[in-house]
């Protein structure tokens, strides 16, 4: 069935934030767009558009065909009509409620609902206590799309049970990661500075939440243990942030690090990684630490990449990783108890073997998260939703349409 969009002349619009623009959704739609243009043989069959957050927008590569900007309510309808004039096959939406414009991202669905292809939603976020407001845009994105896409098996309870959505409605396509070879841990610690180190990573956009100082708090007595250990928090403060509150958490990290006289112990790389890079963080990394502190998290994308590069991953019960370190696949610390965040780590540390073992378990449960896997993955579910067509769906986006003229 995948043959005949493979083989087609037909094109798919993508829509989400995208590289330069720095946010993990960025990463992934690009990462999306160039896995699903390896699958169709050339990037003319995709129409790529990047919502923007700022007025200047980004120096988006040539494969941005059109971008909107987020607080333009008339742009979003503009899309839909340039994207039902453009003959597409049908259109996957990244959806994360604070990307778009509008209360909540209301503003989706004035594109979302006029467009007359198939809609295939993308969910990065599903609340389990929604407010009104978003449980009412959560709802008319089920209305007006023909599949909702969940990268965890919790999200998919949620929909069912929070929402009321039809289990029809909602298909599983787990979160893409890289496809990169198993290598031994510390390959790279030479070319990142750190030789001769146990380095204890954390990655990605710096904001409060993620637990950093948890990780910080722990340090102490694992250095005690293992005075080679290195905590290394890798990445830039995230954008939204800074605009807000400027460098505030990063600064008070530091002073918790020099008050624990931790600073050749705990250092940052301030920088925004490619994929080629970060996966090289990953490999030669003896732990990967995620400390975070809410459990409500549906999707985590630095988890998926860990795991697919063989990591060994020390995690709070967070929703995506109790799913995907279960049976073995990496270790669980309660929220915000950094001194068994350190007994666990100093576990690990003190055997190889056990590490070993947990690092070919996770590699080899990854490989069907690859992202040619997941391309093909959307583009069978698209030809599924062409053979089925919601005539009452269309229907009612056609007297939407009839409106607008």
């Amino acid at each position: 069935m995948i043959d005949k969009i493979i083989n087609g002349q037909e094109k798919i619009g993508l829509i989400g934030t995208y590289l330069p623009r720095r946010c993990g959704i960025a990463s992934f739609t690009t990462d999306l767009s160039n896995a699903i243009t390896n699958e169709l043989c050339g990037e003319n069959r995709l129409i790529n558009i990047a919502m923007n957050d700022r007025e200047e927008g980004y120096d988006y590569p040539l494969e941005v065909k059109l971008t909107i900007s987020e607080v333009i309510r008339e742009e979003y309808i503009k899309t839909a009509h340039y994207l039902n004039k453009n003959g597409c096959r049908a259109v996957i939406i990244q959806h994360e409620y604070g990307i778009y414009g509008g209360a909540d991202g209301e503003y989706i669905i004035d594109l979302v609902k006029r467009l007359e292809m198939p809609v295939l939603t993308n969910l990065h976020t599903v609340l389990e206590n929604p407010s009104l407001s978003q449980r009412k845009v959560m709802n008319s994105l089920a209305e007006y799309s023909e599949k909702l896409l969940v990268m965890s098996k919790k999200a998919f309870s949620i929909l069912r049970e929070v929402y009321g959505i039809p289990k029809e409605m909602i298909a599983f396509v787990p979160h893409g990661i890289p496809d990169t070879p198993f290598e031994e841990q510390g390959t790279y610690n030479k070319i990142i500075g750190l030789e001769g180190k146990e380095i204890i990573l954390t990655f990605g956009l710096l904001s409060p939440g993620k637990g950093l100082e948890v990780m910080i708090e722990a340090m102490p007595a694992i250095v005690k243990e293992n005075p080679n250990a290195v905590y290394l928090i890798l990445g830039k403060t995230h954008p939204q942030i800074l605009r807000k509150t400027g460098d505030v958490y990063r600064e008070k990290l530091k002073e918790q690090i020099k008050g624990l006289n931790l600073e050749k112990n705990v250092i940052f790389h301030d920088k925004f990684v490619e994929v080629e890079t970060l996966v090289r963080y990953l490999k030669t990394s003896t732990i990967y630490s995620i400390p975070y502190l809410n459990r409500e998290q549906i999707t985590s994308g630095t988890l998926a990449y860990a795991l697919g590069s063989g990591a060994v991953v020390v995690s709070t019960p967070f929703w995506h990783a109790e799913e995907l370190l279960a049976e073995g696949r990496g270790v669980l610390v309660p929220f915000r108890d950094s001194e068994n965040l350190a007994k666990e780590i100093n576990i690990l540390l003190a055997d190889p073997e056990k590490r070993q073992k947990i690092r070919r378990r996770v590699y080899d449960y990854a490989r069907s998260m690859i992202w040619p896997e997941v391309a093909r993955s959307y583009l069978k579910i698209i030809e599924e939703c062409k053979e089925k067509k919601n005539t009452h769906l269309f229907s009612t986006k056609k007297n939407i349409l009839e409106k607008d003229k």
